[in-house]
């Protein structure tokens, strides 16, 4: 996460593993935040959610569940509190500063 300029908190939920059975439309929206779940469709994925220390210009959190398969790493996409998809890609961190969606700062620095 450090190499898209993002900074853990805590982890939210440990290491999970989690079925990939989405409709249509939620591969999509997870394709448009950077993740592309469909090729792992009926498979079991491992997934830890993160709490991050920046914070939504609300005030609200932001999280950033990471997917792996047999150890590997295959992407993740991040999520924020009570917002509608959303999901975004987590290497936009300039992109939600600049559209007012985060604040500028993690919250430690």
């Amino acid at each position: 996460m450090k190499e898209y300029g993002w900074h853990i908190d805590t982890v939210e939920h440990p290491t999970e593993s989690v079925d990939i059975t989405l409709l249509p439309e939620a591969y999509e929206m997870i394709r448009n935040a950077g993740l592309d779940l469909e090729p792992y469709q009926n498979q079991s994925l491992e997934r830890t959610t993160y709490v991050l220390k920046e914070r939504q210009a609300t005030g609200l959190r932001l999280y950033v569940m990471i997917y792996e398969k047999d150890g590997r790493i295959i992407g993740g996409i991040g999520t924020l509190e009570d917002w509608t998809p959303g999901v975004f890609n987590v290497s936009h961190k300039q992109e939600l500063r600049d559209d007012n969606i985060i604040s500028g700062r993690a919250e430690s620095e």
